[in-house]
């Protein structure tokens, strides 16, 4: 779902940019191949599994009551962006290396 709606976003902003439609989608189907989208596949489950494990190491270290729930939110949001960012990091540096 996201690698569609990032294709049709660049198709936007391309006929946005050249009016000619075509050729945008003619050069996107040019550039693009399925190891594309084997690697947004890939990156998205990595993406959920850093989330769920930066969120639930962050919730059982949390405090009592509202004040500790609301620190342990903003930490896992944080932490997780952080590590969402490493990860893809390694991935795209990883991915690149070998091709």
């Amino acid at each position: 779902f996201a690698t569609a709606c990032g294709a049709v976003g660049g198709i936007v902003v391309t006929v946005w940019l050249n009016p000619s439609w075509m050729s945008a989608i003619r050069s996107m189907l040019q550039e693009m191949a399925l190891g594309d989208l084997w690697l947004g596949a890939v990156k998205s489950v990595l993406f959920g599994w850093v989330i769920v494990l930066a969120s639930a190491f962050t919730g059982f270290h949390s405090g009592h009551g509202a004040l500790g729930i609301g620190i342990a939110a903003t930490r896992a949001a944080v932490s997780s962006i952080f590590f969402v960012m490493v990860v893809d990091s390694i991935v795209t540096t990883i991915w690149t290396m070998a091709q």
